[in-house]
C-alpha cells in the first residue's frame, strides 16, 4: 500500500457519511471494518461489475473471504478510503432496490417493449436508506464512478416474494434465533482456517488426471462409435463427455484447479470454450452473481426460465431481470407453458444445452466480458469457431450422412447432458426465494437456498462432486474432490451455529422440486381461472375496480379504497373470487 493509500485508509467516517456516498452512486463495500470505495474496479473486476454491486452498502467481509485468496484481499487495500466510527448496519444495495411493477397490458408485449416507458413505481421504503440525490461526488478520489449504473433509469425497484404460500417459510432473525452475527463470522473464518490447515484447498493432482484419463476415454469411445457408424451411441458417449468436462470447467471458473487467474481462465476456456461451444466468461459472470444472490426472482439468472417455467408465484408479475436487464414477461405463451410446467421440465432440461450456445455467442458478440483482460474475448470467439468448425462441420455435416441421422445425433448428445442441469438446479429449485432482508447474513441465505444431494461416495464422480452445492457455496474456492470431507465440517458448524443443514437423496430432491413446480402450476391455473371467468363474465369494470382498491390499500388511500368498495357494491360488482385474485396479483393476499 502506498502512503497516500495509508492516510486515506486512517480516515475515521461516521455512519452517515458512509451512507450519503452509497446514495449518491458509488461502489462502497465494507470488510473487516474498513470502508472500500471500487468504482474504478467496477469495469475490470474479473468477476463481472453487477457482482460487486450487489454487495454495495452491505459489510461484505465473509464474502470477499470466500471468493479471494489472501493474496488478492491484500491487494484490496489499495481502495480503502478509511475505517468505521461505528458498527454498519446493511442497507439494500440500490441495484436491488428498484424493480417494475408492470401493467396488466404491459406484460403481454414483448421483450422489446422499452423499459423507460413503462412508469417506475417505488415500493421498498427502509429506514436505512438516505433519500439523497444521485449525483456525481466531485471530491472522488476514485477515476470513475458508478452513478450512471445506479441511474433510476437503470435500475428496476426488487419484487418481494411476500404473500406465496410457495415460500412461506419465516427468514430467521440472525440474532434471535441462530446467534449473533459477529460470532458467527467468528466461528466462520475459524472453519475456513480449519479447512486449509487440513489442505482442503489444495488441489489433488490424481484427481484430475483420473478426470482427464475418464473424459479422454469417453470421446474416444464417441469417436470410435462414429466410425463404426453407430451414431446413435456415439452420440450419448459424446454427451457424456460433455457431462463430465463441464464439472473440471466449473472448478476452473472458481480458480479451484491451480488458483492461478490465468491459467485456470486457460483451462476453463479450452474445456467450455474449445469443447463445448459454451463461454468460461459467460459462465463465470452469471454463476458469480448465484453465489452472492442465490435463488433470487430478480437477480439470480438461474431461477430465470420464463416462459417456460416459474419456480414462485412471484413471476407471475412480469418481474425485471437486474441480471438480463430486461422484463421477464408473463405473456400468453407463459400462462399457457406454466400451469404445464411438472411435464415439460425434464424435456426442457434435456435440450437446455442450446440455449446455452446462444448466451454464450449474445455474451462474445455484445463483448459483456471484463475490461481488465482484452484478450479473453479474442479467446473465446477462436474456441467457438473451433468449436464450430470440429463438432458442426466436421463431425455433424461431413460424417453423418443423412439430415435425419445427423438430427437424432445431436438431439441425442445434448440430451445425454440432462443430468448436469438437473443436478443443478434440484439443489436450488426446491429451496426459499424469498428475497433477503439487509440484515440476514449471506452465511444464512447459503444455507436457506441451497440443499445437497446425498449420494455413496462410488457415485461422486457421477455428480462431477457438484452435489455438495452447500458446501461448495460457502467454500467456491475449494476443489470439488474435497467436498465431502469439508461437508462433515459443515454439519458440525450448523451443529454450533443453529443453522439447518438440508440433504436428501437424489430421488427425494426430486420429488421436493416437483412439488415445487406442481404447486406453482396450480397456483397458476387457479390465476388463468380467475381472469377468464373475469372476461367471461363481462367484468371488466369490475376487476378494474377491484385493482383499485388494491393499490389504495397497498397506498393506505383508505378513502379511495371505500369510495371504490361503495361504487362496485352499489353496482353488484363485487366477486370474493375476483377479489382473491386480484389482491394476489398486487401482494396483498394469498391464495387459498
Amino acid at each position: 500500500m502506498d502512503s497516500s493509500s495509508e492516510v486515506r485508509s486512517k480516515k475515521v467516517w461516521p455512519l452517515k457519511e458512509i451512507r450519503e456516498l452509497v446514495e449518491q452512486g458509488h461502489a462502497i463495500v465494507i470488510s473487516e471494518g474498513y470502508v472500500l470505495k471500487l468504482d474504478a474496479w467496477l469495469n475490470r473486476h474479473p468477476g463481472g461489475a453487477k457482482v460487486i454491486l450487489h454487495v454495495v452498502g452491505r459489510d461484505a467481509t465473509v464474502e470477499l473471504d470466500a471468493f479471494h485468496s489472501k493474496e488478492v484481499k491484500a491487494q484490496m487495500a489499495r481502495y480503502r478510503i478509511g475505517k468505521l466510527e461505528e458498527p454498519w448496519a446493511n442497507v439494500i444495495p440500490p441495484i436491488q432496490r428498484q424493480s417494475l411493477r408492470i401493467p396488466e397490458n404491459e406484460a403481454e408485449k414483448e421483450p422489446s417493449t422499452p423499459i423507460t416507458e413503462i412508469p417506475l413505481v417505488d415500493v421498498t421504503v427502509t429506514e436505512n436508506l438516505l433519500a439523497v440525490p444521485r449525483q456525481a461526488n466531485p471530491d472522488s478520489d476514485a477515476s470513475s464512478t458508478a452513478s450512471s449504473i445506479f441511474d433510476e433509469e437503470g435500475l428496476r425497484l426488487r419484487n418481494r416474494t411476500e404473500g406465496s404460500s410457495v415460500d412461506s417459510e419465516e427468514i430467521p432473525d440472525l440474532e434471535t434465533k441462530i446467534m449473533d452475527a459477529t460470532e458467527l463470522e467468528t466461528r466462520f473464518q475459524a472453519l475456513i482456517a480449519r479447512l486449509e490447515n487440513e489442505g482442503l484447498y489444495d488441489s489433488k493432482l490424481s484427481a484430475y488426471v483420473t478426470e482427464i484419463l475418464r473424459c479422454t476415454i469417453l470421446f474416444s469411445l464417441s469417436m470410435v462409435f462414429l466410425r463404426m457408424e453407430w451414431y446413435a451411441t456415439s452420440a450419448a458417449f459424446l454427451g457424456m463427455f460433455w457431462h463430465q468436462i463441464v464439472a473440471t470447467a466449473h472448478d476452473a471458473g472458481h480458480l479451484a484447479v491451480t488458483h492461478d487467474y490465468n491459467i485456470d481462465f486457460l483451462i476453463g476456456g479450452v474445456v467450455l470454450n474449445f469443447c463445448g461451444g459454451l463461454s468460461i466468461g459467460w459462465w463465470k459472470r452469471n454463476h458469480n452473481i448465484h453465489h452472492i444472490v442465490t435463488n433470487s426472482p430478480t437477480h439470480d439468472q438461474d431461477l430465470q426460465i420464463l416462459p417456460f417455467i416459474a419456480i414462485s408465484p412471484v413471476f407471475f408479475d412480469s418481474l425485471y431481470s437486474t441480471a438480463s436487464e430486461c422484463i421477464m414477461h408473463y405473456n400468453w405463451f407463459a400462462k399457457f407453458m406454466v400451469p404445464k410446467q411438472a411435464w415439460t421440465y425434464y424435456f426442457l432440461l434435456s435440450v437446455a444445452r442450446f440455449n446455452l450456445y446462444y448466451l454464450a455467442w449474445d455474451f462474445i458478440l455484445r463483448d459483456l466480458g471484463t475490461k481488465l483482460h482484452r484478450k479473453q474475448r479474442i479467446f473465446e470467439l477462436v474456441g467457438q469457431i473451433f468449436f464450430w468448425t470440429w463438432f458442426g462441420y466436421f463431425l455433424v455435416y461431413r460424417s453423418i450422412p443423412t439430415v435425419s441421422q445427423r438430427i437424432i445425433f445431436c438431439l441425442i448428445c445434448h440430451m445425454i447432458t440432462l443430468p448436469l442441469h438437473l443436478q443443478l438446479t434440484v439443489s436450488h429449485f426446491s429451496m426459499s426465494t424469498e428475497e433477503s432482508e439487509p440484515s440476514e447474513h449471506w452465511i444464512q441465505r447459503m444455507f436457506r437456498t441451497t440443499m445437497d444431494v446425498d449420494c455413496p461416495t462410488w457415485m461422486d464422480w457421477f455428480h462431477g462432486g457438484l452435489q455438495f452445492q452447500v458446501t461448495h457455496h460457502l467454500f467456491p474456492r475449494m476443489p470439488r474432490h474435497n467436498l465431502r470431507k469439508a461437508s462433515g465440517y459443515v454439519k458440525e458448524f450448523c451443529a454450533e451455529t443453529g443453522l439447518k443443514y438440508e440433504v436428501y437423496g437424489f430421488g427425494e430432491s426430486n420429488g421436493r422440486m416437483l412439488d415445487r413446480l406442481v404447486e406453482v402450476a396450480r397456483q397458476a391455473r387457479y390465476l388463468k381461472d380467475c381472469q377468464d371467468s373475469i372476461v367471461s363474465k363481462g367484468s371488466i369494470c369490475m376487476g378494474i375496480g377491484i385493482e383499485v382498491v388494491s393499490v389504495c390499500l397497498c397506498g393506505c388511500e383508505l378513502g379511495i379504497a371505500l369510495h371504490c368498495i361503495l361504487w362496485m357494491l352499489l353496482h353488484g360488482m363485487f366477486d370474493a373470487k375476483i377479489r382473491s385474485v386480484h389482491m394476489y396479483i398486487l401482494g396483498v393476499g394469498r391464495l387459498s
